[in-house]
C-alpha cells in the first residue's frame, strides 16, 4: 500500500506490458483504462 509508506516501488504500479509491436493494442488499452484496468502501460522494445 502507499499511503505511510517511505519508499515507492513504481513496478507495482505497472498493469500492462505491451512490445513495440503491439502498440495499437496499448492504445486500445490505455483509451480504455476504466474498463480494463489499466493503471500504467509499459510498451517494450
Amino acid at each position: 500500500m502507499l499511503t505511510n509508506a517511505t519508499t515507492y516501488e513504481p513496478e507495482k504500479l505497472i498493469s500492462h506490458h505491451f512490445k513495440l509491436l503491439e502498440i495499437l493494442q496499448a492504445y486500445k488499452v490505455f483509451g480504455n483504462a476504466a474498463q480494463e484496468k489499466a493503471i500504467k502501460v509499459i510498451i517494450e522494445p
